[in-house]
């Protein structure tokens, strides 16, 4: 096995790297492969044995995955180099393991959980001008954003295209460069993308538009896009800024743990002892 990830509707829970020397994971690859899992309505039914191109690590070559679902929402993704279904028995002994310590610390009904209180993670609810976020962490590649509450639509579709284009606008203000698609490099997972701050031309940019005033902000740390009420002032929109990132770094430990291995600065995989 060279790399484990436990996934919980289309987030990660868990990552496991044994060898980082020979596989680590590129941000790229890992949105591939939970779209893959997530959006193959076959996968949910059996345990599969597949070939997978992650065009990031090698777009010419094929790794090979063991995916599960031990619930509606929770799969099991193992990857390996060799080829060789022989391995299968092997993975489903590492399933059976994995399943067993979850259900030993209680964390299958933790993750179920919080997958149906998801939509209850509002740490803007009481910053009445702000109204949406998109934040990421630049040294894990996560991100994070609550669901629209009323007076809009989560699941209008006109609505999130049009606030995500006008996050689009605020993005290419801060970095107007183009990106040469073919040399763009993918963000290694655990490791900040190098060529973000030379890319930058401003770290914080305000733009007014019909539906608001859209913020965006970025360091070496974090990237962040905001969406302020018509009437919020550039006053107003950083004394709130500032008090939503203090909740979201506050947020980050629990948003990356198990992620990395205790070199990275983070807590080691093995202190859950869910893999074998």
């Amino acid at each position: 096995m060279i790399c484990g990830l436990l996934l919980a509707k289309e987030q990660v829970v868990a990552i496991a790297q044994p060898n980082k020397e020979q596989f680590s994971m590129l941000v790229d690859d890992l949105l591939l492969l939970i779209n893959f899992v997530y959006h193959t309505p076959s996968l949910l039914q059996s345990e599969t044995w597949t070939p997978i191109c992650l065009s990031s690590f090698d777009a010419r070559g094929f790794l090979y995955a063991y995916v599960v679902f031990l619930t509606n929402n929770v799969c099991l993704l193992l990857l390996s180099s060799q080829q060789s279904p022989e391995q299968f028995p092997h993975f489903q002994a590492k399933k059976e393991f994995v399943v067993q310590r979850l259900e030993e610390i209680g964390a299958m009904d933790d993750i179920e959980a919080s997958v149906k209180n998801h939509s209850e993670w509002q740490p803007h609810s009481d910053l009445p001008l702000l109204q949406h976020f998109i934040y990421k962490n630049e040294l894990t590649g996560e991100c994070a954003e609550p669901e629209l509450t009323f007076p809009f639509d989560n699941e209008d579709f006109g609505t999130r295209l049009e606030l995500l284009n006008q996050y689009a606008t605020v993005h290419h203000l801060m970095f107007p460069t183009p990106a040469d698609h073919q040399a763009r490099a993918s963000q290694v997972l655990g490791k900040r993308l190098s060529s973000l701050q030379e890319a930058t031309a401003a770290r914080t940019v305000y733009e007014r538009s019909e539906t608001g005033l859209f913020v965006g902000m970025c360091s070496a740390d974090y990237r962040l896009f905001v969406w302020f009420d018509s009437l919020a002032t550039i006053c107003e929109a950083r004394e709130q800024i500032k008090v939503l990132l203090d909740r979201l770094r506050h947020d980050e430990k629990l948003m990356s743990i198990a992620l990395f291995l205790s070199s990275s600065g983070f807590p080691s995989v093995s202190l859950l002892g869910i893999w074998p």
